[in-house]
């Protein structure tokens, strides 16, 4: 078992870099794109699920997005310019590209299978990619922990949605917003008005009759997991997590994992997730 960084490149030429748990014998791959902030430093799961597939012979990808850290900079590989990315400066409409430059690495590598995955907001893109490019060669997926989006929205206060829609109007998208995002995510004007406003990835849901195109329009089958005491379901995570399946083309296929007591990044529960995503592909998937 080894743990390497890697680099991939969007279309654009921003450059992400993720880490790779890798063994000699892999033949499978598991991608996992990750939340917004969530990246290893900060996710221990990460390192638990890693080291686990790695020594049973399952490379697995951190896949650390756009988003995995406050503010990141680096060359443009097209440019050769300073850039500046991050969870400051949110934009889901390059969530797709991010999800491809992954991809790419891993078709490159000559894997008999790519699991594609995420955590948190990372599942949410994913999905997004899934339902978009319904020939990407993907065999399964597995969603960690999908973020339903109105509930983040529902953390953002009338005077702070006030605020944001005029800074908006007065054409300072680019300055820094005055409050945290969720009481927790800084970042700029722009950045807030995104999350207010934009339906990318606002895809998974706890009403039964909430648009569920982006899930029922992914063709494969995989796993869904979730911790019993997620706070970002908007609600009950089992009976959310089981609202999402329910509207997929390949429910019954599906496999559905709770986690007791978990949270949403599973703190003091990582091991027993990295054992039920093992037990999932070896012994559900023979993979």
């Amino acid at each position: 078992m080894m743990r390497q960084n890697i680099k991939v490149t969007m279309k654009n030429g921003t450059q992400l870099a993720g880490v790779k748990f890798t063994n000699k014998k892999a033949k499978t791959a598991f991608i996992a794109m990750t939340g917004v902030g969530g990246n290893i430093r900060s996710n221990r799961f990460y390192k638990n699920i890693g080291s686990l597939l790695s020594e049973n012979e399952i490379d697995f990808i951190v896949a650390h997005g756009l988003d995995a850290f406050n503010r990141t900079k680096a060359v443009n590989q097209n440019t050769k310019q300073i850039e500046y990315y991050g969870a400051e400066y949110e934009n889901f409409s390059r969530s797709d590209d991010e999800v491809q430059a992954y991809l790419d690495y891993a078709m490159n590598q000559s894997y008999e299978h790519i699991i594609l995955g995420g955590q948190s907001l990372g599942a949410n893109k994913v999905i997004h990619y899934l339902a978009t490019h319904p020939d990407s060669g993907i065999d399964k997926f597995f969603f960690l922990s999908p973020v339903n989006v109105d509930s983040l929205r529902d953390r953002i206060s009338n005077k702070e949605r006030l605020y944001l829609k005029k800074q908006i109007t007065l054409g300072n998208a680019d300055e820094v917003m005055p409050f945290k995002l969720f009481k927790w995510q800084k970042g700029i004007i722009q950045t807030g008005w995104n999350w207010l406003t934009d339906n990318t990835l606002n895809n998974t849901h706890i009403e039964t009759n909430a648009d569920f195109k982006q899930v029922h329009a992914i063709k494969q089958s995989g796993a869904l997991l979730i911790g019993t005491h997620d706070g970002y379901s908007r609600g009950n995570p089992e009976r959310y997590l089981k609202n999402i399946n329910n509207h997929m083309l390949k429910k019954d296929k599906n496999t559905l994992l709770f986690i007791t007591d978990a949270s949403h990044v599973y703190r003091n529960k990582e091991q027993e997730v990295a054992e039920k995503v093992l037990e999932t592909i070896k012994e559900n998937w023979k993979y």
